[in-house]
């Protein structure tokens, strides 16, 4: 059948090189030889190449977006970044395909304001063949920084969850970041006393933001006073065909 031997390309690979061991295959792992990459970021509906005979798909949904700051001046703190979107890997043949699949392509979650951001929206996957469907699903909104007057450094707010994934032969959870830090000392609610040294995580990303894109990734959570983080990066379904 049309990707059988599909296994034996993931449990010796790291995800930076999955791109180039799907074109690298040996013929006898896919039905067909490898020919063609659809990367599908809007619409409602994958159509195969002519002639396709088996291919690969990467389902990844949204990633959440970056937390915001309060909206009070001389607070400084780091809100929580948004998780990345969690990614569904399968192989179909072409039968499996069938005509088409009906797609839907998560967007990013959006910022809001001083609060925590939105969560990502999930991408799906639905062969109209005998294939199973597959879903990418959103990160999770980064938390809004609160300051706490007992606490030196200040408590970064809790990084939003990476997303899950359903229906593939692999299924990847998108990542969640790393604790940022601040540090600086309150009086009280209001006035710091001290130095401010925020550090902010690096972004969360996708299995596919990793590979070079940064569709999945999540928003960075917000590090200065009144402002909001950034929004999350809509997700993507990559096809890789054989014909």
């Amino acid at each position: 059948a049309g990707g059988s031997a599909i296994d034996s390309v993931y449990t010796t690979l790291d995800i930076e090189d999955l791109a180039t061991a799907v074109k690298t295959a040996p013929a006898s792992s896919y039905e067909g030889a490898y020919s063609n990459i659809q990367v599908l970021t809007s619409g409602t509906t994958y159509t195969p190449t002519t002639g396709m005979k088996s291919c690969l798909v990467h389902c990844t949904g949204g990633g959440g977006a970056g937390g915001g700051q309060h909206n009070e001046f001389n607070r400084y703190g780091v809100a929580g970044n948004g998780g990345a979107g969690g990614t569904a890997i399968r192989s179909y043949s072409a039968a499996q395909i069938g005509a088409t699949a009906t797609i839907s392509i998560g967007s990013g979650g959006t910022t809001n304001g001083n609060s925590a951001g939105n969560d990502g929206s999930d991408t799906t996957f639905t062969p109209a063949g005998t294939g199973t469907a597959l879903t990418g699903g959103g990160g999770s909104g980064g938390a809004a920084f609160a300051v706490d007057t007992t606490d030196y450094p200040q408590t970064p707010a809790t990084n939003g969850a990476g997303g899950s994934a359903s229906g593939g032969m692999w299924n990847i959870t998108g990542r969640q970041s790393e604790n940022g830090f601040a540090a600086t000392h309150y009086d009280d609610a209001w006035t710091h006393n001290g130095p401010v040294v925020s550090v902010r995580a690096q972004p969360a990303e996708s299995a596919l933001s990793m590979m070079g894109p940064d569709y999945g990734r999540g928003g960075l959570g917000s590090i200065a006073s009144q402002t909001a983080g950034t929004a999350g990066k809509a997700g993507a379904i990559v096809v890789y065909e054989w014909t």
